[in-house]
């Protein structure tokens, strides 16, 4: 693996915008939030990731109107389309499927070995350095070990068939988790990826056929970067990060509104916590959406301690 990571990635993905896991985004307000998120995401990314030299954005034709080329220029982003990274994989597109497009992440032009790789409603809220993510011949990749058993596993398969995103962390498919008593559940974090090692098992696992076919999330697909991140656990050439993240997900619920902005405000106290995920924004009450806007307006307005890199 690399001395220095040279590149992140934030996507924008038709997808992500509406958080739905079956139909192509309609809502303008759902657009409108995405918009946001990724505003703050690559903003506070360009701010506390002083180390990470370019940015790339990978998104279906559509680039923010505030992503200027100025702006671009200014914050070293670059803008992908997936025209790009499915060259020679085209019968699968249009796609509305995150999952499909992490599939294709190592095919954009230029990329570095080592790669963060971000949502758009993913934020790094504080000033972080490479070995955060990056150790001596390891990556360090947030989550949880949950325990693997088959009831468990009939229990999730049903959990799938009933969630709207499908469950994160437990879509590798049984029979590619190489642990037979757990399996690693990655968190919604920036995530560290060698994209040598990616691809090498996207090969041995046989992912770029037909498991990128899938147009929306399905219970039947496969996921990229969960299998990774497990094989890498496996061949010791991973770690579990420190758990320095907060999660949040609007549900169209007061209660729930009160407890993400409860977990906000300790996110705001606690120092430890870098990281934070705000999904489904646009299902939060105004007043909600205003607290997390202003948090990270926030952030955004202090000064990282980091330099540059020379």
């Amino acid at each position: 693996m690399g001395r220095r990571i040279r590149h992140g990635i934030s996507y924008q993905a038709s997808a992500i915008c509406s958080q739905n896991a079956t139909g192509a985004p309609t809502s303008e307000r759902c657009r409108a939030y995405a918009i946001c998120g990724q505003y703050y995401a690559i903003r506070l990314l360009r701010q506390n990731t002083p180390w990470i030299n370019r940015i790339y954005v990978v998104t279906d034709g559509q680039c923010p109107k505030w992503l200027s080329s100025s702006t671009s220029r200014r914050l070293n982003v670059t803008v992908v389309d997936h025209t790009e990274i499915f060259r020679g994989y085209e019968d699968v597109l249009p796609t509305f499927n995150s999952v499909t497009i992490e599939h294709m992440i190592a095919h954009i032009p230029g990329l570095s070995d080592e790669v963060l790789y971000l949502n758009d409603d993913f934020f790094v809220l504080r000033p972080i350095t490479r070995g955060h993510f990056f150790g001596k011949k390891k990556i360090l990749p947030r989550g949880q070990w949950r325990p693997r058993s088959k009831r468990l596993e009939r229990i999730g398969e049903r959990y799938l068939k009933n969630w709207k995103t499908g469950l994160v962390g437990y879509r590798g498919g049984s029979e590619n988790i190489p642990f037979k008593t757990r399996f690693f559940m990655r968190a919604h974090t920036p995530i560290p990826i060698h994209i040598p090692s990616m691809q090498r098992i996207l090969v041995e696992k046989n992912l770029l056929g037909r498991n990128i076919s899938y147009r929306f999330r399905s219970v039947d697909q496969l996921d990229a970067i969960d299998i990774f991140l497990n094989h890498m656990l496996s061949r010791g050439m991973a770690k579990p990060g420190p758990d320095d993240w907060s999660y949040l997900e609007f549900e169209d619920d007061q209660a729930d509104d009160d407890r993400c902005v409860t977990t906000l405000t300790n996110t705001s106290l606690r120092s430890e916590t870098k990281f934070l995920c705000a999904q489904s924004l646009d299902r939060a009450s105004p007043t909600s959406r205003t607290r997390v806007t202003d948090c990270l307006e926030g952030f955004l307005r202090q000064r990282s301690s980091l330099s540059a890199p020379a």
